[in-house]
């Protein structure tokens, strides 16, 4: 059985930490490298409820898109009986995440993003943040449409392509002949696609100010939410596991839940 240094070694092939986000938190966060790895279970976000999944299925890894840090260390104090970070270390539990690097390597998030989608690539696009190593990688894409749609009929099409259970749409009243798109919070990068003459936006996060922003340019937003855009991140991780140990016994998180629920 591989050892934690080697599953390391292995994300960080297929989704080098060295380009990660300057903001970002990925890699190894809880565990010893030495330790033998039996049993890892993969998921997007290190829940409270994952952690109890791991420890119910004997788990010593728990590999995630998302860091398990999302409050400032100040204040760790306040949460610290609330939050994953003291489960992992009080039940022993490994943990890493690949969190931008996923989401920009080749074969990654938005990679994956744009085969269901199914509409050729025009180009990357990049994020507005500079990485720890100075480049900037691809990070969402452009697509070319086969034909012009409504924004209706794309918002349709997107909703099952991607396999988001809602879907929130500014209707620009445009033909949409381009539609660029980033997993997760990208939101960022809406008024970068406005800004070069692409006719619509899919993503996550999306606040409403953009969304009038959109509105009175006769722009299209497809807002899939962040973890609609993001849950395919297990399989990726999963299937990249199975890729470098193939006796590894890796599963997909079965706790894991998109934490909201929808009223309609």
């Amino acid at each position: 059985m591989p050892r934690l240094s080697e599953i390391l070694a292995a994300t960080d092939a297929f989704a080098p930490l060295a380009g990660q986000a300057k903001s970002d938190n990925s890699g190894l966060i809880t565990g010893d490298e030495s330790r033998e790895i039996t049993r890892a279970i993969c998921c997007l976000d290190i829940s409270n409820a994952v952690i109890d999944e791991a420890v119910e299925k004997g788990a010593e890894l728990i590999v995630s898109h998302h860091p398990v840090f999302n409050v400032n260390y100040e204040s760790v104090s306040r949460f610290y009986q609330y939050m994953p970070i003291t489960r992992l270390i009080e039940r022993n539990i490994c943990a890493i995440c690949v969190h931008t690097p996923l989401d920009m390597t080749r074969g990654g998030i938005n990679d994956e993003l744009a085969n269901r989608l199914g509409f050729e690539i025009i180009r990357d696009i990049f994020e507005i943040e500079e990485t720890r190593d100075g480049r900037l990688w691809g990070y969402g894409k452009v697509l070319r449409l086969p034909k012009a749609y409504t924004a209706r009929e794309l918002a349709e099409y997107v909703k099952k392509a991607v396999g988001c259970p809602v879907l929130r749409l500014v209707d620009g009243k445009n033909e949409i002949r381009t539609l660029a798109f980033a997993s997760g919070g990208s939101r960022r990068l809406s008024y970068m696609a406005m800004d070069e003459g692409f006719d619509a936006f899919m993503g996550g996060d999306f606040k409403h100010d953009q969304m009038i922003a959109a509105k009175n340019r006769g722009f299209t937003i497809l807002d899939c939410g962040h973890y609609g855009t993001e849950i395919i991140a297990p399989d990726i991780l999963l299937r990249e596991l199975k890729r470098a140990f193939p006796d590894l016994h890796a599963e997909r998180a079965q706790a894991e839940t998109d934490p909201s629920e929808y009223i309609f």
